[in-house]
């Protein structure tokens, strides 16, 4: 580019003083060094200076940019050069060095940045692997620049241990392969030297204690039983047990000791004892052993519910009986207020039945057991015998004029019945679930003697009726003036 110059005349205020001043525009930037692109390792400082044609008047104005942002604030008062600091955020962004003068529009220089930096890892985290399982673990590198990575792995204490790529795997693993691995990631630089990044995993071989063999325990209801389990320790030896019962998910108890005191019938079957060592990642390492809990029980009746029947009906009825263990049984059942009641059998038979057989029958079922006791185990039922209603008889009630009366009437029914007052047709009252029934008159009049009617049902049987008399007397009061 060819030199360019104005001329200019400056006046000052004594008309006599003529100063003449030149100035040259910029005309030529250069960036030392020149390379393009640049190459700088990350975390290096490298200086750039910004030179311009050196003719230039007045002094020109520099300005430098990293991509599109104004950095010239980095430079202090010198902006014909500028430290840069090698950082992989600005890999492939542009510096320019801007320059100008006399108001022109500026010159500029320009390269492109290639920062070289290694590669990264992402933090691997702690694996545990129970023994002879297949560790696999992968080492996740993000490339650096240049891009190209070799991966490979090394044990921290073993030298002679060397898996290349980015998975280490290790199958069938023993407790011997516990230990540091390293995960390490390369590129090389243009300089001949690495760019290294590295991580590391610890790999822990866990395995379980061993518990010894468990031998069955018989026991009696109602006895007490003590069982205690024992284990070899694993890794870690820290050991903890507890004993669970096969059929019933609910039970724990914690311990290597288990007590089951007044041990019932339902604590039969089959119980296991596990030891447990807690794994550094969660998990847990287990063993256990079975032992059978042969409870010698008395059978089992499900509840029974109440039986409703009519007067005079046949009442038929099974007790079923769930065998204990020893599983023969004996059914058998008794009247609770009739101590000379007893039917052997499961069924209770009662033809035509009364409503003095209403009462509590219990069902009894029996075992022996092998030490000449036996398991007994029984259940109570309520037969309820039901019949219509009986209204009581009574005499008919009199009653003077004006005074108040309660007609009243029991009723014998089971269950409990509605009770109905009529006079004729119409209905003067309805008490429901009554054993006695009345109706008042609170002040009567002659017009009230009559036979009312009273109507009793429950739902068994039929509908009874009684009539209820009632005479009221009339009463005149004579005045003792009308007699003289």
């Amino acid at each position: 580019m060819a030199k360019k110059y104005t001329t200019s005349i400056t006046v000052s205020g004594n008309r006599t003083d003529n100063t003449n001043t030149l100035e040259f525009a910029v005309h030529n930037v250069s960036l030392i060094p020149s390379d393009n692109p640049l190459t700088i390792k990350e975390g290096n400082r490298e200086k750039v200076r910004c030179v311009v044609n050196s003719n230039a008047v007045p002094a020109p104005t520099i300005t430098w940019y990293l991509g599109s942002r104004d950095i010239t604030s980095r430079v202090g008062t010198d902006t014909t050069s500028i430290t840069l600091t090698g950082n992989r955020t600005d890999n492939t962004k542009t510096l320019e060095c801007r320059a100008t003068n006399n108001n022109k529009p500026p010159m500029t220089a320009s390269l492109t940045l290639n920062v070289e930096y290694p590669s990264t890892i992402n933090t691997l985290s702690k694996q545990d692997i129970i023994e002879g399982g297949a560790l696999s673990v992968t080492c996740h590198v993000t490339p650096g620049n240049p891009s190209y990575t070799t991966v490979y792995w090394t044990k921290v204490d073993n030298s002679g241990f060397r898996q290349n790529g980015a998975t280490l795997r290790l199958l069938n693993i023993q407790r011997n392969r516990s230990g540091t691995y390293r995960c390490t990631a390369e590129n090389n630089y243009s300089n001949g030297e690495k760019g290294t990044a590295s991580q590391s995993v610890v790999v822990n071989v866990l395995y379980p204690p061993t518990v010894d063999t468990l031998s069955q325990r018989d026991v009696i209801e109602e006895r007490n039983i003590s069982i205690t389990c024992t284990a070899t320790p694993g890794y870690p030896s820290f050991t903890t047990f507890w004993w669970t019962k096969v059929d019933n998910p609910g039970f724990i108890e914690n311990g290597a000791t288990i007590q089951l005191s007044n041990i019932q019938r339902n604590n039969s079957g089959t119980y296991r004892c596990t030891a447990e060592n807690n794994y550094s990642n969660g998990k847990k390492g287990t063993d256990s052993q079975l032992t059978v809990v042969n409870v010698q029980y008395p059978p089992t009746i499900k509840t029974l519910s109440q039986q409703n029947i009519e007067e005079r009906s046949h009442l038929s009825f099974t007790c079923k009986a769930i065998p204990g263990n020893p599983s023969s049984t004996t059914v058998y059942w008794t009247k609770v207020d009739n101590s000379g009641f007893r039917q052997n059998g499961a069924t209770l038979e009662l033809y035509n039945i009364q409503r003095n057989s209403s009462g509590t029958y219990r069902c009894t079922a029996e075992n022996n057991y092998s030490n000449g006791e036996k398991g007994t185990v029984s259940q109570p039922m309520v037969v309820n015998v039901l019949y219509q209603p009986t209204i009581e008889k009574r005499s008919l009630q009199i009653v003077n004029e004006s005074e108040e009366i309660t007609l009243i009437r029991d009723i014998v029914s089971n269950p409990l019945s509605n009770a109905s007052w009529y006079d004729g047709k119409q209905m003067l009252k309805t008490e429901i679930s009554v054993k006695t029934a009345t109706l008042t008159i609170e002040s009567t009049m002659c017009t009230d003697t009559k036979n009312y009617t009273l109507v009793a049902s429950n739902g068994i049987g039929n509908t009874v009726t009684a009539m209820v008399d009632l005479i009221v007397n009339f009463i005149r009061i004579v005045n003792s003036s009308w007699l003289t």
